[in-house]
């Protein structure tokens, strides 16, 4: 336990830490509910001093271990929001709260009670984002991610399934002075409380042990009737587990061919994955090897994803991509503007190919009214460069606006200078935090 503790600690994870401090507290009261000595025990206070410096002699010599080949990160800065990813964290969570709200509110009566489909969060986000790579693929919160992914009507099941089963874990504590239920609930009760500003159920080592633990709390089924219908339940889903898993191992074989460069390898493997029932974005990387091989196939691909999810903008983008790439410009400029609005604060290459479409079609007139809008951008995009590092190694984004400043320079001359030294800041900065990363020695842990 000692171990784990520590493990905890070297997360620097807020929320998780926060929520191990409130379980603490209700450990704390069911001792003195169930046990009125057990806080006294001489045996109890051994094991927690224990504990105590098993955990704290982990984090502290595993930091010193990092600190010979790595900054460390200090606790402090961590705490009041000054380390490197800036405020972010806890603003962008805000964010995603209250746009979670929105999604659910704008949402037809259909997608209210039954949701946009699962992990579609991702998909519908960006088209109400404020702010730069200020997306996710969930809400950070548990509850608001089944409501807009899965509905109403799920959302209510699933409370109905755990605030049930955890009543009938504190009857059996309050009635019966059950300490193995006891302790059930505080874990349950943990991952309850940081599921409200995170999700972390995607992860098998935690989702299997809660559902178990949840189902530890109901007592045992005597039904026959009742065993059968669940054998025959989860036989049925690992069925479909396995058939899906083919398609998986399939599309993984493709995706390991795209990585090293083989796109004629990655195609087939993604053509041998297309019967999957649940694909992911798996037409979407077959179209981009599609497009970037000229295939003719791109455009039925593409129509084909956009009927599968039709929520995801890099589908349109591609298909813009598609039609810049043929010299058709007035469709392109028609779909990367389309694109924007969901685009603009994650890719900004939809920009740059949006306003270069619309000065090969010879429309300077609508160029010329995107310029307070691309002022804005470039202003938004330089701040997060400058002010968190995460913003530079994620992505190609950098690049992108070097790209759109070299080519405003060319629209507006006579902001050129100033678009100069806009880019010459933002490259200097790139540089240096790059070149920072890249020069830290490989550790001996990690």
């Amino acid at each position: 336990l000692g171990v784990v503790v520590g493990c905890l600690l070297l997360s620097f994870s807020r929320g998780a830490l926060i929520a191990f401090s409130g379980q603490i507290v209700l450990l704390l009261i069911a001792g003195f509910l169930i046990k009125q000595r057990f806080l006294l025990n001489k045996k109890f206070i051994q094991n927690i001093v224990l504990i105590t410096i098993i955990a704290g002699g982990l984090f502290i010599g595993v930091n010193q271990i990092r600190s010979v080949y790595h900054p460390i990160q200090d606790i402090s800065d961590k705490v009041t929001f000054q380390a490197a990813e800036g405020n972010s964290s806890a603003s962008e969570r805000s964010q995603f709260w209250q746009q979670s709200v929105e999604i659910f509110k704008e949402g037809s009566l259909k997608e209210k009670l039954l949701g946009y489909g699962p992990y579609s969060f991702r998909f519908i986000q960006p088209y109400y984002q404020t702010g730069v790579l200020a997306t996710s693929d969930h809400a950070h919160n548990w509850w608001l991610k089944i409501s807009v992914e899965r509905g109403l009507l799920a959302m209510l099941m699933l409370a109905i399934v755990i605030i049930g089963s955890i009543w009938l874990g504190l009857k059996e504590v309050l009635i019966n002075k059950n300490t193995s239920h006891s302790l059930i609930i505080i874990g349950l009760l943990g991952v309850l409380a940081h599921v409200l500003i995170d999700y972390n159920l995607q992860f098998v080592g935690i989702a299997l042990p809660f559902w178990l633990l949840l189902g530890m709390l109901h007592k045992p089924v005597k039904s026959k009737k009742t065993i059968n219908l669940s054998l025959a339940v989860a036989c049925g889903l690992l069925t479909i587990t396995i058939i899906e898993g083919i398609g998986l191992v399939q599309s993984s074989k493709g995706r390991a061919a795209e990585a090293i460069g083989n796109q004629e390898q990655a195609l087939h493997w993604y053509q041998q994955a297309d019967w999957q029932l649940f694909p992911r974005d798996l037409l979407l990387s077959k179209a981009q090897l599609q497009l970037n091989n000229w295939s003719q196939d791109t455009a039925n691909t593409l129509r084909l994803y956009s009927v599968q999810n039709p929520h995801d903008y890099r589908g349109l983008k591609l298909m813009a991509d598609m039609h810049y790439q043929q010299n058709e410009f007035a469709e392109a400029a028609t779909m990367y503007k389309q694109t924007l609005q969901p685009a603009q604060y994650n890719d900004l290459s939809v920009v740059t190919f949006y306003l270069q479409s619309l000065q090969a079609t010879g429309n300077i007139e609508e160029v010329n009214t995107q310029k307070e809008f691309i002022e804005d951008i470039i202003s938004q995009y330089k701040t997060a460069f400058l002010t968190n590092a995460h913003f530079i190694t994620l992505g190609s984004n950098v690049e992108h606006m070097q790209d759109l400043l070299k080519l405003v320079s060319g629209i507006w001359p006579e902001g050129a200078e100033r678009y100069q030294r806009i880019n010459q800041e933002i490259t200097d900065h790139a540089e240096f935090e790059r070149e920072r990363l890249s020069g830290e020695r490989d550790g001996m842990l990690w």
